[in-house]
């Protein structure tokens, strides 16, 4: 079963994070092997997936799907909310 989420909390702070137009941060984990990461300070510091933005504001709007893929197992899927059908 799939079904969007809008009203859950993931979906309210998320939308706080974009709003408050906070620099997002990037840098090297381990320079050597070129792993970079990006950070927004007070949030998460995660893998650089190539997309380089210099603060929120610039994602805009996101929505979360909350996916039940069976076995008592559940997966969130992010999108930008202007990128949906």
């Amino acid at each position: 079963m799939n079904w969007w989420w809008p009203a859950c909390p993931a979906s309210t702070r998320s939308a706080r994070i974009v709003a408050a137009d906070t620099p997002i941060l990037s840098g090297f984990s381990d320079e050597a092997a070129e792993r970079r990461f990006w950070e927004i300070p007070g949030f998460a510091r995660v893998p650089c997936g190539g997309t380089h933005l210099r603060r929120t504001g610039e994602i805009g709007a996101l929505t979360l799907k909350r996916r039940n893929t069976g076995k008592g197992k559940e997966r969130i899927e992010i999108a930008l909310a202007d990128a949906q059908p």
